[in-house]
């Protein structure tokens, strides 16, 4: 679940039924990629990944809709975040 509005950092809660590999990164409405928040395999169960609200230059995102896409094997899932300053 992601709050939204979000304000300052965000935290994405993430569940895997079991071990894979996985992407997770922010993108802006315009579909460029501001920072990955997650990279390799995790181990089964909730993990909790979190955006700071910067890009990967660690430049403040200035307020505005985002996206944070989460990928792993063949599935791949995106969430709305609605940033606010």
């Amino acid at each position: 679940m992601i709050p939204n509005p979000a304000r300052g950092a965000t935290d994405i809660e993430l569940s895997l039924p079991a071990e894979a590999a996985v992407e997770a990164a922010v993108y802006d409405v315009s579909g460029r990629r501001l920072k990955s928040i997650a990279s390799g395999r995790l181990r089964a169960g909730t993990h909790r990944l979190t955006w700071d609200g910067r890009d990967a230059d660690g430049h403040d995102a200035p307020s505005g809709v985002y996206f944070v896409r989460v990928d792993r094997g063949a599935q791949t899932e995106v969430a709305r975040i609605v940033r606010v300053e």
